[in-house]
């Protein structure tokens, strides 16, 4: 296990402010989550009964890459830990120690709202108190599936203890988390025991997102889940955290504060009711404005300039980022722009890249009647359309390329390969698109019924 880049390593925001940069930067970190660090081997397994437990080998340097572990009587909930393993470090258990001296207090008419609302914990703390407890590792995220080298999975956590935050991150492959899914939705989580190896992320590509010391960015990619039949033992809880631009908290050091809520997860849960207080806490008692979503599965906060999905899918944009940069003052520079910038177009090829292994995986089990086009063809033509459309607009060409290899047609293919090849030039005539897409349709009408991927392909030819 290597060295964690310290946090002298952010390009975001100066130590005036770190614990926002932590929020932050978290949020950009699941994007890396698709790629894997190709160094270890297997190695023999262990057991684990506690969160202590793990993140203590893990901080001992006792657990390797591929090593197998054994979770037993985990809880696993869809929430994935912010700031995987942090709150098992002195340095956060220092920090939440610190915030319950930072306590807000409420009129009669604030109070009643906060309890009406789910608030349970006798200590409402100030902006202050809030971003103690983020930097002691409070805060979780939801996601949607992401393609990896391994697959597609699930990201989440898995909890002795039934607190997301304090878990461990994990995989699910679609096998595992299909079984588990109904249950997760309605309850919450599921225990059970776990059988995974260990999967680190290449810091080469996750250091500008780091912000914290000591603990590699890891999870466990769920080969196995077992239930044990054995009932919660304690009720499920995850937290949502949000920075937000505040206009009672403005200074000279920053504008933008933290915030969070506790709530159970699952239909039967209070993420509702305590996502209004957060937002009234936000809003009311701070005149904020909310820069960072918890949510990649359900649009709560759209306008986010830092919301998941536009992390997920590669979308955060230029302007809003130097508009940020204007508001920050000094503390957001362009050389961060720049790099964030780079950085994801990066991601997004890597991202291309392995989508096209599994598209060329898939292609070797369509069946005889198949008709191959030239991988090296597919995997150029996405990479040029990540670079210069988006992810969704290469999304959209690898379902419209599967669905014509998938159909045997020959004569749909070969006007495929002509749009692939005109999409690979240094500039793309729309003509010449355009004539090879309304091939395609005349030869195969069914791409016209693929929705949304028809849909962003037409755009793309628009975009020329």
């Amino acid at each position: 296990m290597r060295n964690s880049p310290s946090r002298d390593d952010s390009l975001l925001v100066s130590g005036k402010h770190g614990e926002v940069d932590q929020a932050i930067q978290s949020q950009l970190a699941t994007a890396s989550l698709v790629l894997e660090d190709p160094v270890g081997g297997p190695v023999a397994g262990r057991q684990y009964f506690t969160n202590e437990e793990f993140w203590q080998s893990v901080l001992d340097d006792r657990l390797r890459s591929r090593a197998i572990v054994y979770l037993r009587g985990f809880t696993v909930m869809e929430w994935f830990p912010r700031s995987p393993g942090l709150f098992h470090t002195h340095a956060a258990w220092q920090s939440r120690t610190s915030s319950e001296r930072m306590r807000l207090r409420l009129t009669d008419e604030q109070q009643r709202q906060y309890e009406s609302l789910g608030g349970e914990d006798p200590i409402i703390r100030t902006v202050d108190g809030k971003r103690a407890m983020l930097a002691g590792g409070i805060g979780c995220l939801r996601l949607r599936d992401k393609r990896t080298e391994a697959g597609d999975l699930w990201f989440m956590s898995a909890s002795a203890s039934s607190v997301a935050h304090e878990g461990i991150p994990i995989g699910l492959p679609n096998n595992v988390y299909d079984r588990l899914i109904d249950q997760l939705a309605e309850e919450g989580a599921v225990v059970g025991d776990l059988i995974g190896r260990l999967t680190f992320v290449p810091r080469a590509l996750t250091g500008t997102y780091s912000h914290y010391s000591n603990v590699p960015m890891l999870y466990l990619l769920v080969e196995e889940f077992r239930r044990t039949g054995e009932a919660l033992q304690n009720t499920p809880k995850a937290s949502a955290a949000v920075v937000f631009e505040s206009q009672t908290q403005a200074s000279a050091q920053s504008p933008y504060a933290a915030a969070y809520v506790d709530f159970t997860p699952g239909s039967r849960g209070n993420l509702a009711r305590r996502q209004e207080w957060l937002v009234r806490y936000v809003e009311d008692l701070h005149d904020g404005t909310i820069v960072t979503d918890f949510d990649e599965q359900m649009s709560r906060f759209p306008n986010a300039i830092f919301a998941l999905e536009k992390v997920s899918a590669g979308r955060l944009d230029r302007t809003e980022l130097s508009t940020l940069a204007d508001r920050w003052g000094s503390s957001v520079t362009s050389l961060f722009i720049d790099t964030l910038i780079i950085q994801q177009s990066r991601l997004e090829v890597q991202k291309a890249r392995i989508g096209e292994l599994v598209l060329g995986d898939r292609f070797q089990n369509i069946g005889s009647g198949a008709t191959i086009i030239n991988r090296s063809l597919i995997s150029n033509a996405l990479n040029r359309v990540v670079t210069t459309a988006g992810n969704d607009a290469a999304e959209a060409l690898k379902v419209v390329t599967e669905h014509v290899q998938q159909s045997g047609n020959t004569e749909a293919a070969e006007n495929l390969e002509g749009l692939l090849e005109e999409v690979e030039r240094d500039q793309p005539r729309r003509s010449r698109m355009s004539a090879f897409w309304d091939a395609i349709i005349k030869a195969l009408p069914s791409v016209a019924q693929l929705g949304e991927a028809s849909a962003k392909i037409v755009e793309l030819i628009a975009q020329h």
